[in-house]
């Protein structure tokens, strides 16, 4: 869906890859055909139920600086994470998580108007983005390095749907797409324009609840270094929020923002019979999916971020 500028081809090394050949990313890039490839279809019905430790977060609710800034490197929008104003990065330990990790960046998966963007499939069902938080294991020196060993990469995934009537206000990931028509463009920026903490960005999503899973980058070179965390609920925006995003495609002024799982990496998911059989990794759940308990708008704004976060 949608093409790559020629201009984009010639600033870009030969070892870039695009969407639009996803098929063909294992004859370049051998990692992506692996057996533990993400995204994949979690299932309830599929999972294992091991005693979890929760997800613990340090320092997610202290303040990034605020010179916070959005970035097209044409294939998402990216805002990358700096330490906190106390001087320590943001870190999660817990769950089935191989030590700590600190927060590196963060980004969305997104879809069109025909078509569903979030990467991985819950029980069946593919929502309309999803969101990123990525990690590296603090043992570590750089994301490069962490990406090369199985315990090296953390993912937090939060699945993102539009909703009809949204009642509820995530200041964080508001400005997050608000900014978005302001790095339309290859290799642009802007400023957040807005003082926030990491744990903003995960909206109010209920942490204790989640898959776990070892699987890889979802992008080449698709290096099978990534511990995933998925929460199975969905956050929701609004349809003219989702819009924003929709319109890199549609006006063709950026190279190559991915679409949709459709068009992403290995699985090329179509049918719910289809979808149910991509599955091979072995993945595990906090507890079983329960109906969430959501604040209203009221409260949310009064509740701290993330009440099991600690400083």
């Amino acid at each position: 869906m949608g093409s790559v500028s020629s201009t984009a081809l010639q600033q870009r090394s030969p070892n870039e890859w695009s969407y639009d050949n996803c098929p063909t990313w294992g004859q370049r890039f051998p990692k992506c055909n692996g057996q533990l490839q993400s995204p994949i279809h979690l299932q309830t019905s599929k999972a294992f139920f091991p005693p979890l430790a929760p997800i613990q977060f340090l320092n997610y609710n202290i303040p990034l600086p605020g010179n916070l800034t959005l970035s097209n490197n044409g294939h998402t929008i990216s805002l990358p994470i700096p330490p906190t104003e106390n001087g320590a990065r943001p870190c999660i330990s817990g769950g089935k998580l191989p030590g700590t990790f600190e927060a590196i960046r963060v980004h969305f998966h997104w879809g069109s108007r025909t078509s569903r963007g979030a990467e991985h499939v819950i029980n069946g069902q593919r929502f309309d983005a999803e969101l990123h938080i990525v990690h590296k294991n603090v043992k570590y020196a750089t994301f490069a390095e962490a990406a090369a060993y199985e315990d090296g990469v953390a993912v937090l995934a939060i699945m993102v749907n539009i909703g009809r009537y949204v009642d509820r206000i995530y200041p964080a990931i508001d400005a997050f797409i608000n900014m978005v028509p302001r790095v339309a463009t290859y290799q642009s920026t802007t400023p957040l324009g807005l003082r926030i903490t990491l744990g903003h960005l995960l909206g109010d999503v209920n942490t204790s609840e989640f898959f776990t899973y070892p699987g890889s980058l979802t992008t080449p070179d698709c290096s099978e270094s990534v511990t995933w965390t998925v929460f199975p609920y969905p956050i929701y925006i609004s349809l003219q929020q989702m819009q924003k995003f929709w319109s890199l495609r549609d006006h063709a002024i950026t190279d190559n923002i991915p679409t949709t799982i459709s068009s992403v990496k290995i699985h090329q998911l179509g049918t719910s019979e289809e979808i149910s059989d991509i599955t091979t990794q072995t993945f595990s759940m906090s507890s079983p999916m329960t109906t969430p308990n959501r604040p209203n708008v009221a409260n949310f704004l009064k509740l701290p971020i993330n009440t099991n976060a600690q400083q």
